[in-house]
């Protein structure tokens, strides 16, 4: 009838509302930071060198998140919301050590397992990530390593290694940078032990 109040459908009315908000915070996401380790050590590798070969690395169920995992203290973890490996994070650590070993070993055969059995490198080198956080004042790396004949197979060398470097601060910048530091630690590590195999060869 003319004049009359229809009733207000509220179920709808809801889900239109529900459905603004949605599209309203969608719009307002912030958008992810995406992080990559980096190698550095510095210089060009020449032409001559040994062979090595890095790799498997293995990482903690904890540290395959593509998020950042920021420490809190010593037993509470904080997974970012925000801010992202650009990349798994084991690949990442294998990408530099090998990168990081080519410049300290003053070669251009460095590559990452596995390899064909007929093209075994020299050296094999395996990396087991035992502990990687970053805390208020400082960051560990705590890492199983060997070093191997790769032909051979014969162990030259293995160790748990307990690295540290100091922080002001744990975001997301920080934690790329200081982790990248620390696997030049590692890597610097790993190539005084080849250097000295073969000085004893």
């Amino acid at each position: 009838h003319q004049g009359e109040t229809r009733p207000m459908n509220t179920p709808r009315l809801f889900s239109a509302l529900l459905i603004s908000a949605l599209v309203a915070a969608c719009g307002t996401t912030q958008p992810s930071n995406y992080y990559m380790l980096t190698a550095d050590a510095q210089g060009t590798p020449s032409d001559a060198g040994i062979s090595i070969g890095v790799g498997p690395v293995e990482i903690p169920d904890y540290l395959k998140e593509r998020s950042m995992i920021l420490s809190r203290n010593d037993h509470l973890l904080s997974v970012s919301d925000f801010d992202r490996w650009a990349e798994p994070l084991e690949a990442g650590i294998l990408r530099v050590l090998i990168l990081n070993l080519s410049v300290l070993m003053d070669t251009q055969q460095a590559y990452a397992f596995p390899w064909r059995s007929d093209a075994a490198p020299e050296y094999g080198v395996r990396v087991s990530v035992v502990q990687l956080s970053v805390g208020e004042t400082s960051a560990l790396l705590s890492v199983s390593w060997s070093l191997h004949h790769a032909r051979t197979g014969a162990l030259v060398h293995k160790a748990l290694a307990q690295l540290q470097a100091p922080v002001t601060d744990n975001n997301a910048e920080t934690v790329a940078d200081v982790y990248s530091k620390l696997l030049l630690d590692l890597s610097e590590t790993i190539a005084a032990v080849i250097s000295r195999d073969i000085e004893s060869s």
